[in-house]
């Protein structure tokens, strides 16, 4: 009281990586904005996506897009939400999801029961939550180095361009983000290797051994 307090202006000199960090930061914002902003999406280190969850690949495809439209954690952790005609967030239920995923009533059907059976997606008073173990937006607690940002309009774009019947080999792209170096996007087993002449990358024998596809059958796959 009766005080006055001065507080000291003081100049900082930064460093060039200091201010490449900077440069970078925003120029991600600018991109994420760009972007549709992403949820993020956790998964282990040199496996395939979703690889010890018992659904089908077709289902990987719709989970991950169904994910995109989940609410910020800190509201209500794991709620996916979607516009109504006002233009308002509203909690989710199963007509409007099953439109959302443009599905017939007996794919939705079998969708819906794949990932409530194995603990994916949980349905609470007509709204559905997807479990936050797997899927997240806004602070993440995953362990650093096994998660990957979903941007939402090209994850969007990439499964509504993509026909229902397709959605399987959709799902083949999905799952080898785990093996995807992170500077170069190559797929490979050590992707977190920054010798680039270390990096061991996968051929497509490779690959098809990784979802058990014949090689006989490596032309069709490609």
């Amino acid at each position: 009281k009766n005080e006055e307090v001065v507080i000291e202006k003081k100049r900082r000199i930064l460093t060039e990586q200091q201010k490449k960090v900077i440069t970078h930061n925003k120029e991600l914002n600018e991109l994420s904005k760009k972007l549709g902003g992403f949820i993020t999406m956790y998964y282990v280190k040199n496996e395939l996506l979703f690889n010890k969850v018992n659904i089908s690949p077709a289902s990987i495809s719709r989970l991950i897009y169904i994910a995109t439209y989940l609410d910020y954690n800190d509201r209500q952790n794991g709620l996916l939400v979607h516009k109504n005609k006002y233009n308002q967030l509203i909690p989710m239920d199963k007509k409007a999801m099953k439109q959302k995923l443009k599905l017939t009533d007996k794919t939705f059907s079998r969708f819906f029961k794949e990932v409530k059976d194995t603990n994916l997606i949980f349905e609470v008073e007509d709204k559905i939550y997807i479990n936050p173990e797997y899927f997240t937006k806004g602070e993440c607690e995953f362990d650093p180095g096994n998660y990957t940002r979903l941007y939402i309009k090209t994850t969007r774009e990439l499964y509504e361009g993509t026909k229902v019947t397709s959605h399987k080999q959709l799902s083949y792209i999905f799952r080898l983000i785990p093996m995807a170096h992170y500077e170069l996007n190559i797929i490979c087993s050590n992707p977190e290797e920054q010798d680039v002449k270390k990096v061991n990358d996968l051929s497509l024998d490779d690959i098809c051994a990784l979802f058990n596809i014949d090689k006989s059958n490596r032309t069709k796959f490609k």
